[in-house]
């Protein structure tokens, strides 16, 4: 598994992955992470990326238009602190689980009420919920 994946989401009639997560608490050279996931991206051709803090998340998807992660488009970035359980008191494994079973629920919890934010519902409903309404949410490494 490339570094820096925490989650992954495969098909669960395949291997394809369908999504890659990497959270972390904060985030201080943004370059750095957006580059590493873009590469893991490419790695393991999967058309969806997150970065997720718990105050915001940037998502990702590739458009398939070259072999490099120039063909990689940023979606935005987002608030979603109202959307994830308190993670005051969390650290980078706990609020991987956080993550984690945010996604496991996503399905069962989206709702146009809780995201008022248009762009956000947008990714959501376009990216996200259909690769975790239909693949299998997965720590991309054992956690200790």
């Amino acid at each position: 598994m490339p570094e820096g994946i925490d989650i992954i989401v495969r098909s669960s009639d395949s291997t394809d992955v369908k999504l890659v997560v990497e959270t972390k608490l904060a985030v201080r050279d943004l370059a750095a992470v957006e580059y590493q996931l873009k590469s893991s991206m490419l790695h393991l051709s999967c058309p969806v990326g997150l970065i997720v803090t718990p105050e915001k998340m940037w998502a990702y998807a590739d458009r398939y238009l070259s072999s490099d992660i120039t063909s990689i488009l940023t979606l935005g970035e987002f608030g979603i602190s109202h959307l994830l359980p308190d993670t005051s008191k969390a650290n980078e494994r706990r609020f991987e689980n956080t993550v984690q079973q945010w996604l496991e629920a996503l399905p069962r919890t989206a709702t146009r009420e809780r995201v008022a934010d248009e762009k956000l519902w947008d990714v959501l409903t376009k990216y996200i919920l259909p690769a975790v309404e239909t693949g299998d949410v997965r720590a991309a490494a054992p956690r200790l």
